[in-house]
Order: C-alpha cells, then sequence, then structure tokens
C-alpha cells in the first residue's frame, strides 16, 4: 500500500512540474527478466513472423530474443567456426539436410518436451529426441496456365514433360548452390528410377533442358515467374501461394514414386549444444509449435507442422494446390539426407550441367 501511494505521490509531482506521467504503474516481474537468448534464423519477413508470435510474448515475460539472421549453411559455418568456445547462438532454425552433420559433429542439446506442452499437437514424426519441425513447403512443378493454355502445352503431370519443345527457355530450375535444389532435384532422380545415391536421372534431365534461369533465390524466381519470362518451374508451392492474384499459376505434385506425389522440403528448430538459458529455451521451442506460429506459418503458405491447424487450413476454399490432408502429407516423400553427399552432388552437377549454372 505505501509503494503504490509513493507512486501516486511522484506521478502528482510530476504533472506539478509540467511533465505529463501517462498510466504509471508498479512494474511486474516477468519468469524471464534480463535473459536473452540469441536465435539463428531466416531474416526479412520470417524475422518479422517470428517477432510478432514469439518474440513479443517473450519480452511479455521480460525476456529478449537477439537473432543471429541467416540461412543455415553459413549459421552452421559458424558453429564449426566456434568450436571449443562459447558457440554463437542458443537456438538455430534449419533445415532437413543440416540435421544429419549437425548430430554427427555433436551440436544439438536434446529438448525436455516434459516443458513443450505444445508437442502434443504434433505428429510423432514431427518431433524428435534433438528438434521440433516447425515449417514445411512441398517441391512441385509450377506452370503458367495462360501460357500454357495459349501455347496447347498440356499439363505437366511429371518432370519429364518439362522437355516439350514450346517450353524450351522458359524453364527455371533450382541451382546447385541454391536452398531449394535438394527436393527438385531427388524428386527428378526418382522418377528416372534414381535414389539419393543415385542422381544421375536428375542430372541427365536438366541437361536435356533449355533452362531459362537457375534461380537461387526465391525472390528472384517470383519475379521470373510474375513477369511471365518462365511457364514453368520446380520449386516448393509457398512460391505460388505468394503469387495468387498476381500471375497465373497452378501448381502439379509429381508422383515421383507409385502412392508418392511430391518432395518435402523441412523446416527444424534445434538446442544448440553450450547454449544459455535452458529454460527460456524450452520456453521459445514451445512458443514456435503454438498455434498462433504455426498459424502464421501458413500465411506465409508453408505448411505447419501441427494437425490441428493443417485440418483447418485444408477445410478452406482455394488451398487445393497444397497437400494439407493427413493422407496427403502422409504421401510425399521425405529426403534421407543421411545419404545425401553435397559435395558429390555438385561435383557431378559441375560435369554434367556446367558450373556456375
Amino acid at each position: 500500500m505505501k509503494s503504490q501511494t509513493a507512486i501516486k505521490l511522484f506521478a502528482v509531482g510530476l504533472v506539478a512540474a509540467g511533465v505529463t506521467a501517462v498510466d504509471v504503474k508498479p512494474s511486474v516481474a516477468g519468469m524471464f527478466d534480463g535473459v536473452e537468448v540469441r536465435v539463428a534464423s531466416f531474416g526479412g519477413k520470417w524475422r518479422k513472423l517470428i517477432e510478432s508470435t514469439v518474440g513479443e510474448a517473450f519480452a511479455k515475460e521480460g525476456g529478449k530474443m537477439v537473432y543471429v539472421a541467416g540461412s543455415p549453411s553459413p549459421n552452421f559455418a559458424k558453429l564449426i567456426a566456434a568450436r571449443g568456445s562459447e558457440p554463437p547462438f542458443d537456438l538455430m532454425e534449419t533445415t532437413d539436410d543440416f540435421l544429419p552433420p549437425l548430430l554427427a559433429k555433436g551440436m544439438l542439446d536434446e529438448i525436455d518436451y516434459s516443458k513443450v506442452p505444445n508437442e502434443s499437437a504434433l505428429p510423432s514424426q514431427n518431433k524428435t529426441k534433438h528438434g521440433v519441425l516447425t515449417w514445411v513447403t512441398q517441391s512441385s512443378i509450377i506452370y503458367n496456365t495462360e501460357k500454357f493454355k495459349e501455347h496447347g502445352i498440356p499439363v505437366p503431370q511429371k518432370y519429364a514433360d518439362l522437355k516439350h519443345p514450346k517450353l524450351q527457355g522458359k524453364i527455371s530450375i533450382p541451382d546447385i548452390a541454391g536452398g531449394g535444389v535438394m527436393p527438385c532435384l531427388v524428386g527428378m532422380a526418382l522418377e528416372g528410377g534414381g535414389s539419393e545415391t543415385n542422381i544421375q536421372p536428375a542430372l541427365d534431365l536438366i541437361a536435356s533442358l533449355d533452362v531459362k534461369a537457375f534461380w537461387k533465390g526465391n525472390s528472384g524466381l517470383r519475379t521470373l515467374l510474375k513477369s511471365g519470362d518462365v511457364w514453368a518451374a520446380c520449386a516448393g508451392v509457398h512460391t505460388m501461394g505468394r503469387l495468387l492474384g498476381v500471375a497465373p499459376l497452378w501448381a502439379t505434385h509429381v508422383e515421383v514414386k507409385p502412392g508418392i506425389h511430391g518432395v518435402l522440403k523441412q523446416g527444424w528448430l534445434v538446442k544448440i549444444k553450450g547454449g544459455k538459458n535452458d529454460a527460456a529455451r524450452d520456453w521459445i521451442v514451445n512458443h514456435f509449435i503454438s498455434k498462433a506460429h504455426q498459424e502464421g506459418v501458413m500465411k506465409g503458405w508453408l505448411l505447419s507442422s501441427r494437425s490441428d491447424v493443417l485440418a483447418d487450413y485444408a477445410s478452406r476454399d482455394g488451398m487445393d494446390f497444397m497437400r494439407l490432408k493427413p493422407d496427403e502429407v502422409k504421401n510425399m516423400y521425405s529426403i534421407d539426407f543421411s545419404k545425401v553427399d553435397r559435395a558429390a552432388y555438385t561435383e557431378q552437377w559441375n560435369r554434367k550441367v556446367g558450373a556456375g549454372s
């Protein structure tokens, strides 16, 4: 009572001195007062999403999220460079291709799921001892419906359909150095009878195409699709989602193996070994798989890792260019990255497709 009286008297004194005091309240301690957690993640709009759904909630508890912007590749390199000293961040958003090397090098802490109650909304395959799935995209063939109709090009059903004569010079494929290459490369290999350990069928197909551009970043590909310079591209369906109402696009989920349509690219949140503030890290992991954040993921045209959020969006109109029903998601191909040799892929690509493509 005395402290509240003192605050009121202080406010009155400010007014008397000509200073306006607005909504003066005693401070309320949060569970993470003064705690900083460093989170390595993608920048731009993705960071804004995290800040609006996770960062602001953490700030209400007195904590602060410090962002280390960058894709998984340079952030992985930072971890390598910091071996033997304090890691440069406490949590990391990564993609499925970096999980095997992170685990092999002992860079990950286990997650205590007793402190992550939202894990109950995740299917078992979307959580491991060392990470939670936070987003998914589905690799597909995105094509311009108007150009295909105008030029009498059949709707593509398989990657080999990109060899149509009228598509030559109008195709975009992910570059070997780009983040979107693995699902496309493995999908093409599977269709041609190959696998993660035999990507030769994919390289043969790509080498046979007259490719307009090998895209490295999604924004560049969107520009090509929007302008009409590219009529067909191998890319995640989120690319099309972000151009709805802007370009006449649709997507084909290629049957890469009998009953298996399309290839997944997955994003995971992991705890870095040696990271600080474990209780706060668990709290943040929990909020990355909260309904609020996962609905934000869907608004960016990526797939949520939560079954309830997927079910909600699957019932909405205009979402049928994505495979959202449980059996549809289940019947997509998940790459076994323990069998992927990126260095060997690059060497083979440079020999068959060409360096600097």
